[in-house]
């Protein structure tokens, strides 16, 4: 896949906005969390049920990112196989997690809305590169295989396997320690309101 750059003016507004959205998405995500945490209310059941939803969307990132040949294959293999967009899906079991450990609709709605305006575009613009450099194969693999909620119906095997240092190269590992640290910054929220 290849970098996002800046969107000539030239094209039209919904191409800038799909550059945009794909260039500003890990910010944004960083910015999310700074509300999340500023609205949330942390309870010790939320904690624990919201904390076991986001480790199972961890675990379904990692089982993708270690297929994952960014820019060198067309991915077609694991979770490849029911969803286009398995790191994307990971996220929002993830978001979904932190909504509930937050016990705060309004931090349940701010990741809703963000993942829709910022993950949706970047699904539609990866879709477009994947499609001008993988042409029919492509075309074969989007037809067969849903966007971004698993279908249960598998797409043929293609052969690729899961390499644990693949994920690793893929930088799972942030994502990871990432979601460590807001549960961490959500127990610490929790013990000092006790």
């Amino acid at each position: 896949m290849t970098e996002p750059y800046d969107a000539p003016a030239s094209l039209p507004l919904r191409m800038q906005y799909l550059h945009w959205a794909q260039k500003f998405r890990v910010p944004l995500g960083f910015l999310a969390v700074l509300v999340f945490v500023l609205l949330m209310e942390p309870r010790v059941p939320l904690l624990i049920a919201g904390s076991g939803i986001g480790f199972c969307g961890l675990l379904f990132r990692f089982w993708a990112a270690g297929y994952l040949h960014k820019a060198r294959t067309l991915t077609t293999a694991g979770p490849y196989r029911f969803t286009r967009n398995p790191l994307y899906f990971g996220s929002f079991i993830m978001l979904i997690g932190l909504a509930v450990t937050s016990g705060s609709w309004i931090s349940g709605l701010v990741f809703v809305l963000l993942f829709a305006l910022i993950y949706i575009p970047t699904m539609l613009r990866e879709e477009d590169e994947l499609r001008r450099g993988y042409q029919e194969s492509y075309d074969r693999y989007a037809a067969a295989v849903p966007r971004f909620l698993p279908r249960h119906t598998r797409y043929p095997s293609s052969g690729q396997t899961f390499r644990f240092g693949q994920a690793f190269k893929n930088r799972e590992q942030s994502a990871f320690f990432g979601y460590l640290l807001v549960l961490l910054v959500i127990s610490l929220k929790l013990f000092l309101r006790r």
